[in-house]
């Protein structure tokens, strides 16, 4: 259903029965459900409201029910207001072409529902013509269908920022997105709920580039599940440009120095960051400072249940648990000073580990579980105490997330692919004016 600016009504039906009516569309392209027409012998059903996203007018309520030989009631309308679906209040815009092929990120197959990762900077944006927080920038498909998206990071002062995109990826081919902005009147429909929601999988999704802190859930959980960090002795000035937007710089030569970590303890890490009931895929961009104690962690889970870390002899493996023995896929060793792409898939049968988006190593799984939370730069198992510490990660990390699916080898690509320095994924095209 098109919608202008704020919503809009339908008339009513005619004849013996009510016709269908459709709910009043709200600042949102999704209207409400249909009604259904009442017959002679019985009423028909008012529809349902739109879809409101957080800043828009709500659309308006069905049509009432039609009763004997009467009509349709109208639907509502919503309040007018320049909601984010009006783009032609937007001044201007700019195409971004994705581009999978081999001259792109080479990724083969399709990729659904990817959050892709928009990086601007002076250089392809002039953060002068948009609203100080970026509250007026839209993004849609060439054919302007809206697409959900959250800011990460919006510093008009230093012109730089981090947006994440929802987009149906095509394998091997190229397509465009087209991003809007240059409407004072526009408020901000970022949001992040809307990109990494349960419904596609997402259990946490942690941008770390809040201020080093160590209060209760002070590193959020981006995604719609709030599985949000705590800080361990991190300090201020911990925050530093990272692979998207800004990350954390952790102080820890030799596996411990300051023992800082980020974790979370409760229900939501204990079971649902495990296979017990799903499979899951964690992944995180860790950068090496130094490499020169016993075990150092990116991300983990504990012992008992599931790691992925530097080993004993230099080499990177990730380990889950039988109940006996520790089952290993190990593969080389962590470069020092390069940003390297880690991510794990796990059922009951396989932990799978790919490095920089390529498999790297596989082992036999079990469906074990710790009784211990989630970490980064911190096996929670080995040793909780914080002025003690132990296989601590020495360096930055960025972009770590937990799933509740069994990703693919597609994905695995395209994260490492879209995100990396240097990438070929996208192209900013030239900004059009109205």
């Amino acid at each position: 259903m098109a919608c202008s600016s704020g919503g809009h009504t339908h008339g009513p039906g005619s004849g013996t029965g009510g016709d269908e009516e459709t709910g009043g569309a709200g600042a949102t392209p999704t209207g409400g459900v249909k009604g259904t027409g009442g017959m002679p012998d019985r009423p028909g059903t008012g529809g349902g409201p739109g879809y409101v996203p957080p800043d828009a007018a709500a659309g308006g309520a069905g049509g009432s029910p039609g009763g004997d030989a009467g009509s349709g009631g109208a639907g509502g309308g919503g309040s007018e207001m320049p909601g984010p679906t009006d783009l032609t209040k937007h001044k201007f815009s700019k195409p971004i072409k994705l581009d999978t092929t081999a001259a792109g990120a080479n990724v083969a197959g399709d990729v659904a529902k990817y959050p892709v990762a928009i990086q601007l900077s002076a250089a392809n944006f002039d953060f002068s013509q948009a609203r100080p927080g970026g509250e007026d920038v839209r993004f849609s498909t060439m054919a302007g269908q809206l697409l959900p998206y959250a800011i990460e990071l919006w510093d008009a002062t230093a012109k730089q920022a981090a947006i994440w995109v929802k987009v149906d990826i095509k394998g091997n081919s190229t397509q465009s997105i087209v991003m809007h902005w240059g409407n004072p009147a526009a408020a901000s429909a970022s949001d992040s709920k809307a990109v990494f929601s349960k419904e596609d999988g997402f259990l946490g999704v942690y941008h770390l580039g809040e201020a080093g802190n160590n209060d209760p859930g002070g590193y959020k959980d981006a995604s719609a599940n709030e599985a949000h960090l705590t800080g361990s002795n991190m300090e201020p000035g911990t925050t530093v440009p990272a692979r998207v937007g800004r990350g954390q710089q952790l102080d820890n030569p030799g596996g411990m120095g300051k023992n800082q970590w980020i974790g979370g303890e409760g229900p939501k890490f204990e079971t649902d960051f495990h296979v017990s009931t799903h499979p899951i895929t964690a992944s995180a961009w860790a950068l090496g400072k130094s490499f020169s104690g016993y075990y150092e962690t990116v991300i983990s889970k504990g012992d008992r249940a599931w790691t992925v870390q530097r080993d004993y002899m230099g080499r990177t493996e990730t380990c889950t648990w039988s109940g006996t023995y520790h089952s290993c896929a190990i593969t080389k060793a962590p470069v020092v000073g390069k940003w390297t792409h880690y991510l794990i898939v796990q059922d009951t049968k396989t932990l799978t580990l790919y490095l920089d988006g390529k498999k790297a190593a596989s082992t036999e799984s079990f469906n074990q579980n710790g009784p211990h939370g989630f970490a980064i730069s911190h096996n929670m198992q080995s040793d909780k105490d914080p002025l003690k510490g132990k296989r601590e990660w020495d360096g930055i990390f960025d972009e770590a997330r937990v799933l509740s699916v069994a990703k693919d080898a597609n994905w695995a690509l395209l994260e490492f692919e879209s995100q990396k320095e240097g990438s070929k994924f996208l192209t900013y095209g030239e900004t059009t004016t109205k």
